[in-house]
């Protein structure tokens, strides 16, 4: 669409996307900047050459074990060193990695678990011990330092198909309500990423040195250590988020680039008021961000605050140029992207500009489908994607110089700081509890922190006056992960 080609780059007519599988990336990177610090992890620095050996040791490892090409790991681990290795050396053999946020739990594990059925578990010690009666059913690795790999670095790698082959997949319900597993190719993942780094050139420099305090087990920190790396760019990691801890790293490091949701820039504005940072560029996304937290940036800050959309079935949708200062919109499609703005009820008649509508995509990095076990269900995945279109389940409205708003959500679905909750999880683990008959879950809007859980839950004749409300909430809550918990447990008499 002409609308939107004043604010690409020059010279993006043809994106050449490159169709390699995700190891190459890597590859790439070694053979121009093999010496150069790929990575920063609690004081200690690790050059892309160190990591790539790491990962064909960590190839030997699963060759060793009896792992071959379309089977699955599960990766449940914080950030660490150690993910490099593990999501690069899986991608020379074959063998797709099941990303499964570390902060799940219990039931909720359990689950995941069941949807992968993989042959090895990569996890830490930390997390074994404390999910040990889900995770002993499996083979699991403890993969607590890059040491523990002693495995030949010489590994004969397989052929890939990139535009067929699953390089990974996540545990999500953004469109059809009940979670599944959702995946991706190699050449997805990397021309998402590709595309969104050429749209990015230029406006940081040549040294990029990005901090990444989001969890790599959700797609928004996935994304920003893979164009990092494709970038050669050097990544300043937390093992979870701290503000003080971020800001002296981002001290220390000279820090160019910070992606995080937008509670973590209002947190840290204070600081930034009274202390002139190295940042050159924040990117934000997951949850809306108010216009006067841009605003700030933009104009007290001389920062750039730009919004990104993107989600787990469809990558990165859109981005928000630095030189725009618009506040409120999240940018404009990537190019390679299409989008339509259609009815709500219908999904099939274009909305005219300034009308609100649901967004639907069609670009080269939509997902591959829903699925479980690696085999793609058809009939699910059918219900999102439609003659090529995904339909992402959220309203939008498009302005007369193209720039895209979120107006809200069609799909059920919550978040609690950033992180994504399905109303439909939670309801049938309600349902398991012998008291009740029935459940709906939904969530009241706390601008602090999003979406604060609630159900109301319907019991059984013979139940009622003998259960409370603490006890049905304590039989879901001890299941799932802290962001998932219900806050508040309402009884009906009819649902």
């Amino acid at each position: 669409m002409d609308i939107w080609s004043k604010f690409y780059p020059e010279n993006l007519s043809d994106l050449n996307i490159p169709e390699i599988p995700i190891h190459e990336v890597l590859n790439k990177s070694v053979k121009e900047k093999g010496d150069l610090t790929l990575l920063v992890f609690e004081g200690k620095e690790f050059s892309y050459s160190s990591l790539y050996s790491f990962a064909k040791r960590f190839a030997s490892y699963l060759k060793e074990h009896g792992l071959k090409k379309g089977d699955a790991i599960s990766l449940i681990m914080s950030n660490a060193p150690q993910v490099i290795p593990v999501f690069f050396g899986s991608s020379m053999l074959g063998v797709r990695v099941a990303l499964i946020d570390p902060l799940s739990s219990g039931k909720d594990l359990e689950y995941q678990l069941s949807l992968t059925d993989p042959k090895m578990i990569v996890t830490e010690e930390e997390i074994y011990k404390r999910e040990k009666e889900v995770m002993s059913r499996y083979n699991v690795f403890s993969f607590n330092s890059l040491n523990d790999l002693d495995s030949s670095p010489n590994v004969d790698e397989v052929e890939i198909n990139p535009k067929e082959d699953i390089a990974v997949s996540m545990h999500y319900a953004g469109i059809i309500g009940r979670t599944y597993e959702v995946y991706h190719t190699h050449y997805g993942l990397i021309s998402s990423n590709y595309v969104s780094s050429l749209v990015r050139a230029g406006e940081i420099g040549e040294e990029n040195t990005i901090l990444i305090s989001l969890p790599i087990s959700h797609i928004f920190g996935l994304d920003a250590l893979l164009e990092t790396i494709m970038e050669r760019g050097k990544i300043v990691l937390m093992r979870r988020y701290d503000p003080n801890r971020a800001l002296d790293l981002i001290r220390e490091y000279k820090v160019t680039t910070w992606p995080a949701p937008p509670m973590v820039f209002k947190e840290i504005l204070p600081n930034l008021k009274k202390e002139k940072f190295s940042l050159k560029l924040c990117i934000t996304g997951a949850a809306p961000v108010p216009p006067d937290l841009q605003k700030a940036y933009f104009e007290e800050l001389n920062l750039p605050l730009v919004q990104t959309y993107g989600l787990t079935e469809g990558l990165i949708v859109t981005y928000q140029p630095a030189n725009l200062k618009v506040y409120g919109s999240v940018g404009i499609p990537l190019p390679g992207v299409k989008i339509r703005i259609v009815d709500k009820e219908t999904g099939t008649k274009d909305v005219p500009i300034g009308q609100d509508g649901e967004l639907i995509v069609k670009s080269p990095w939509n997902m591959k489908g829903y699925g479980s076990h690696g085999i793609l269900d058809i009939q699910e995945s059918s219900k999102a994607i439609k003659d090529g279109w995904l339909y992402t389940g959220d309203i939008f409205m498009m302005d007369q110089n193209g720039l895209l708003y979120f107006r809200g959500l069609k799909k059920r679905f919550l978040k609690y700081k950033a992180y994504p909750i399905f109303p439909r999880d939670l309801e049938l683990l309600l349902e398991e509890h012998p008291a009740v008959k029935r459940a709906y879950v939904d969530g009241e809007w706390d601008p602090e922190v999003g979406h604060k859980v609630f159900a109301k839950v319907l019991l059984k004749e013979e139940y009622k006056g003998k259960v409370s409300e603490e006890e049905i909430m304590n039989f879901v809550n001890d299941k799932v992960a802290f962001y998932k918990k219900i806050r508040k447990i309402i009884f009906v008499d009819s649902l």
